[in-house]
């Protein structure tokens, strides 16, 4: 929870293309990350077999230490280094400590109201915070506080996720909380995380039924929605019109089709890739050491490469790219194996992750988290990929308890068919 506070909601202001210099904040965060790794390596079991998933992880973090040599801001990289330890190690070792279903459930639940209320904390002070009110114009919820593309992107998440909730208690509260959650989602008026919500949810409802029957129809409806919105567009109607203005916030044409001006990011950062392609440029300083970008006229600095792979290749070269890469299509097991994996774990765990997973990919190309700074991320989508290193365990888990429940529902049924022999014989169940 101190991880996720410290590295996840705002707290103080400081220009994102500055060298950082030592406060409490940074220091209190070092010193989270430091106790994360000594409870991680406390916590992690004797004899351990290492996943797939655990090795390409533990390859990146090695990657981002490797990348201090050939660094302008070798102490900066090594900070960020450890944050990254820590955070990694620590989750490596609750997934791989934990014993049953409801363990990684509490997990969860930890980063579910943890990330809930800072989303709460960031956009009401934002809110009041702020001058400029985010409707009417073409301000943001978020900007001047936290950013609003990372308060969209967290409130997308909480959203989805709140449907796994199982509780009673939280049903009365879970309405109210997630229309305050569209509200900041479009608040915000970032595309990527709208983009990631509707094709989050497409997948949600589509890999939550076995029923082909229901697919179709999740499909269908997706398809005449889509269709019935170009037509709408195509015939000039208001409100499309209206929809149409909100999406280009104000952008003209030249800013929408250069991705305003993340073309002219990755063709200077590629350029500029080649000067440290193996070992980087040093991990998460993309933004010190990306140098000048003169191709476009902006009155701002960018603060990363605005693209996942530009980013990691970038910062930790092919060392790092290496595992990256196979930490995504490793992750991908989440979608291509949905109804398996609800099967070992459960519906809503496996739900979520594939979730997470979709959030990424539609994200992935336009910008960065999962390669840059430390944020309530990287340690969720590190628990989803430990978790897949366990199916094994935890596939055999299910299997014991389905055997012990046999004998049990049998006993049941002999002393049920003693007492009622009629009820039984015209209710199987």
């Amino acid at each position: 929870m101190c991880i996720l506070v410290l590295h996840g909601t705002h707290i103080r202001n400081r220009a994102s293309v500055a060298v950082p210099g030592v406060d409490w904040l940074v220091l209190a965060r070092l010193a989270a990350c430091g106790f994360a790794f000594v409870i991680g390596i406390i916590l992690i079991p004797k004899n351990v077999s290492w996943g797939f998933g655990a090795k390409a992880v533990i390859l990146y973090v090695l990657a981002a230490w490797i990348s201090i040599v050939n660094t302008p801001y070798p102490m900066l990289v090594g900070g960020y280094a450890c944050l990254l330890l820590g955070v990694s190690t620590l989750t490596i070792a609750l997934v791989y400590h934990a014993r049953d279903i409801a363990q990684l459930e509490k997990i969860e639940k930890v980063w579910f109201f943890t990330v809930a209320i800072f989303v709460v904390k960031d956009a009401v002070t934002a809110l009041i915070c702020t001058q400029a009110s985010p409707f009417p114009g073409h301000s943001r919820l978020g900007m001047g506080v936290t950013h609003a593309t990372e308060l969209s992107l967290f409130s997308v998440l909480i959203f989805w996720m709140s449907f796994g909730m199982k509780s009673r208690r939280y049903r009365m509260i879970l309405w109210p909380f997630r229309v305050f959650l569209i509200f900041v989602i479009i608040a915000a008026k970032s595309r990527i995380p709208i983009l990631g919500f509707a094709m989050g949810g497409f997948c949600y409802f589509l890999l939550s039924t076995r029923d082909y029957l229901k697919r179709g129809v999740v499909i269908s409806c997706a398809g005449c929605l889509v269709v019935f919105l170009l037509l709408a567009l195509t015939l000039g109607q208001t409100w499309a019109s209206g929809m149409s203005n909100y999406m280009k916030r104000g952008q003209d044409t030249k800013e929408l089709t250069s991705f305003t001006g993340r073309t002219f990011i990755w063709r200077h950062v590629l350029k500029e890739s080649r000067r440290s392609p193996l070992v980087g440029r040093g991990f998460s300083v993309s933004r010190l050491t990306m140098g000048d970008i003169r191709d476009a006229d902006w009155e701002w600095e960018p603060p990363h490469c605005h693209n996942e792979m530009l980013e990691v290749f970038f910062n930790t070269g092919l060392f790092g790219l290496v595992p990256f890469i196979a930490m995504l299509l490793y992750s991908l097991t989440w979608i291509l194996h949905s109804a398996r994996l609800q099967s070992i774990f459960t519906r809503s765990l496996a739900l979520h992750a594939m979730f997470l997973v979709v959030m990424l990919f539609v994200s992935a190309m336009f910008e960065v988290r999962l390669s840059g700074k430390i944020s309530p991320v990287q340690p969720l989508f590190f628990f989803y990929l430990m978790m897949l290193d366990r199916r094994g365990y935890f596939r055999k888990l299910q299997r014991q308890l389905n055997k012990e429940d046999i004998p049990r529902v049998k006993g049941l049924a002999r002393s049920k068919e003693q007492v009622f022999p009629a009820q039984i014989l015209f209710n199987p169940s």
